[in-house]
């Protein structure tokens, strides 16, 4: 489970193009991007939910049914295996995580219920506050995507 704290950070880091500041706070709560293009919109998407979590072990589950056909009959297929009680592992390897991230992304573009928080940058900072626990996806209008940072 280790491994899926790694993958958090790359799911955090998706799409825009100065990536080498994107932080939370502790135990979560909001995502900052410092360094971001003022006037430009960055979006998140919520994809998982942290469950629990203890020391170097977490649990996730799909944040909701939005996201079903992308586990079970979607590319994140080949990256996740969601157990009978609706846990979620990453099963990719490292190589994989930017594929997935660009995947995921894309599914999350063409299914607009999927839940979306949109800000422009302002004094190079974005930052959204008050978030559950989980595994977000981050998009901007810049276009670029950064797979790792």
């Amino acid at each position: 489970m280790k491994r899926i704290k790694e993958i958090v950070v790359v799911l955090f880091v998706f799409a825009f193009v100065l990536c080498d500041s994107v932080s939370t706070n502790g135990m979560g709560g909001s995502i900052i991007i410092d360094n971001a293009i003022d006037g430009k919109m960055y979006t998140i998407y919520k994809m998982l939910d942290l469950e629990s979590f203890d020391g170097d072990n977490y649990s996730y589950t799909i944040s909701s049914s939005e996201w079903d056909e992308f586990f079970d009959s979607g590319d994140g297929r080949f990256y996740f295996d969601v157990n009978s009680n609706g846990g979620v592992a990453f099963v990719g390897d490292e190589q994989s995580m930017d594929l997935v991230a660009q995947r995921a992304l894309a599914y999350a573009k063409s299914h607009e219920s999927i839940t979306k928080k949109s800000q422009r940058a302002v004094g190079g900072i974005v930052e959204f506050k008050d978030l559950d626990l989980g595994y977000y996806l981050v998009d901007s209008s810049v276009g670029v995507l950064c797979g790792s940072c």
